[in-house]
């Protein structure tokens, strides 16, 4: 997925990253974390993929 980074936070070793047309934001461990404004290409192994359900108790979603 490539799109357009409307945020970019720094937590600790982490980054949060914010990009357009998601309704999440991504956690990024590398050293490079995109800012505001740049394009950001993004890949995913299904299994560092968690979704959570949208009930606000950190429930994890079940993918297929």
């Amino acid at each position: 997925m490539t799109g357009r980074v409307t945020l970019s936070e720094m937590l600790g070793h982490d980054h949060m990253i914010h990009i357009g047309g998601l309704s999440a934001p991504l956690r990024v461990r590398e050293r490079y974390s995109p800012g505001a404004g740049e394009t950001a290409t993004v890949h995913a192994h299904p299994d560092d993929i968690h979704v959570f359900l949208p009930d606000g108790d950190g429930n994890r979603a079940d993918l297929p």
